[in-house]
């Protein structure tokens, strides 16, 4: 998930990697560890669902949807001020 350089608008169409990614800088933030099932309770939603989002689009996986992203992007940045 890109954000815009200089000012530029949020990008936010999330990849499966990229939802991997963000899972793991949310380690650090959660105390070194942020598995599926962290990750899962915090979006309220299942860990079939993530594992679904973090699997390649090609091997049906699902792109992630944009309220999941933000979802991501908020929660990242919450824990970041902590």
């Amino acid at each position: 998930m890109g954000s815009g350089s200089e000012g530029g608008p949020l990008m936010l169409d999330m990849t499966p990697e990229d939802f991997r990614a963000w899972r793991g800088r949310m380690a650090p933030l959660r105390g070194g560890k942020y598995s599926q099932a962290d990750a899962a309770r915090d979006l309220g939603m299942t860990v079939d669902m993530i594992k679904r989002y973090e699997r390649p689009i090609t091997r049906n996986g699902s792109p992630v949807p944009r309220y999941i992203a933000l979802a991501c992007a908020a929660l990242e940045a919450r824990l970041g001020q902590q």
